[in-house]
């Protein structure tokens, strides 16, 4: 499940990356997109004045951070929507149930003295449990119930 995880993960990081990238790279100076355009950015680079590389400079650390923070939201908004990563749950409760009418035969003392491991349990799960029914099964309640 966590390679899966991972690989859908860096899915989205490409294609938020590209995506977003694309989207930025709309408002960028012209010198920087002339010079991304060129043959060798390098030299282009080198070809410019001296505001339009402080142009250029600044664009190309505002731009990382900006792509940063666009592909994080990106990658986040598409895997709150990946459903098969999603799981649900159906809250329930587990009652462990003791019977205790065998007790009535023993003495005090020797109901007393019972090991818990002598009494017969059962684990029940009650499912989909309604507000009312839940707080009857609280912790620590002691409940009757009959035919079980």
């Amino acid at each position: 499940h966590e390679a899966r995880h991972q690989l859908t993960s860096e899915k989205y990081a490409e294609e938020a990356r590209t995506y977003c990238a694309k989207e930025l790279d709309e408002d960028a100076p012209e010198e920087w997109k002339k010079m991304v355009a060129s043959g060798s950015p390098e030299d282009f680079y080198q070809q410019l004045g001296e505001n339009e590389k402080i142009n250029v400079d600044n664009w190309e650390k505002k731009r990382t951070t900006l792509l940063h923070g666009m592909v994080l939201k990106s990658i986040q908004d598409s895997l709150k929507d990946d459903s098969p990563n999603q799981r649900s749950s159906v809250p329930y409760i587990r009652l462990l149930v003791r019977s205790f009418s065998h007790l009535e035969d023993l003495s005090l003392n020797e109901a007393h003295n019972l090991n818990t491991d002598e009494i017969p349990s059962v684990e029940l799960l009650f499912w989909r449990v309604s507000e009312q029914v839940e707080s009857l099964l609280k912790e620590g309640s002691v409940l009757r119930m009959k035919k079980l």
